[in-house]
């Protein structure tokens, strides 16, 4: 039965956890249905929106971020997942790893809020993030870590080149 108080505590009581120990929190993710989930998200990203916009962000950018955000996960989720199920034969359960990727983006959105005065903070971000997706998937999901290191690299390397073109 659907509780939004309740969803909103168990959101309450997993972002101080992820702010407390980030690494440890993302070894033991919370078995969380979709609506959770997504109701995390989207109150996650609309917080992260409108500090975007106290802190001068333009207000397109930070309206579209919650849309934004959860297209890239989605986009994100399902390259880990046929990556691993491509190159290890391994299937995982798309909404634990949606848990994973809701978790870890968590730096990254925290940073990209300071990136409007100091773009390579979205670089220090997505690092902070690829590294609890890479922790997350060898510890939830029994991946080896080269593998998790590779699969979260080639992102990592993907988002980089990208960021430098928008640079230029």
């Amino acid at each position: 039965m659907f509780s939004f108080h309740q969803d909103l505590h168990k959101i309450q009581t997993a972002l101080i956890k992820s702010f407390q120990d980030p690494i440890e929190n993302i070894k033991e993710l919370p078995q969380w249905n979709w609506q959770t989930l997504l109701i995390f998200h989207l109150v996650f990203s609309f917080a992260v929106a409108l500090i975007g916009l106290l802190l001068h962000q333009h207000p397109l950018k930070a309206m579209l971020y919650p849309i934004q955000s959860l297209v890239i996960l989605m986009i994100t989720g399902f390259f880990i997942q046929y990556s691993l199920i491509l190159f290890i034969n391994k299937k995982i359960i798309i909404e634990s790893l949606a848990t994973l990727l809701v978790f870890a983006q968590i730096p990254f959105a925290v940073l990209h809020m300071g990136a409007v005065y100091l773009p390579p903070l979205d670089l220090v971000g997505l690092a902070f993030s690829c590294i609890l997706t890479a922790v997350g998937l060898a510890e939830n999901f029994s991946v080896d870590k080269p593998i998790a290191l590779k699969l979260v690299g080639s992102g990592f390397s993907i988002f980089f080149i990208v960021w430098i073109v928008a640079q230029i």
